[in-house]
């Protein structure tokens, strides 16, 4: 693998190289072959924290009003509101006390807002 190639590149060299095959159906014909494929987890393990070209590695924390995120608990607390007082309501038509976790937390920002 050469590190220089961009990412697009190296994903396919990696599907390449790849001993899975996956079915492709296509609904218009109904018919069905087979390819080369990468599992949904490699693919996004090499999008998100590829040495050079993966999200998380390739530079700044992408976090705040400048960011890629416009619903980002960095611009506000509404999404942290509206999601605590979803849960709220969810746990009382349970009838019980309820855990929630925040998945791919970040700062915790957003776990911080809505406690």
């Amino acid at each position: 693998m050469n590190e220089s190639e961009p990412l697009r590149v190296r994903i396919a060299e990696r599907i390449e190289r790849n001993g899975t095959q996956g079915r492709l159906y296509n609904k218009h014909t109904g018919g069905e072959h087979t390819v080369r494929c990468l599992s949904f987890y490699d693919y996004m393990d090499m999008c998100l924290y590829d040495e050079k070209g993966g999200y998380y590695r390739s530079g700044e924390v992408r976090v705040g009003k400048t960011g890629d995120f416009y619903t980002s608990s960095h611009l506000g607390s509404v999404m942290g509101d509206k999601l605590a007082e979803f849960i709220a309501g969810l746990a009382e038509s349970f009838g019980k006390e309820t855990n929630a976790a925040e998945w791919g937390a970040g700062t915790g920002r957003l776990s911080r807002q809505m406690l």
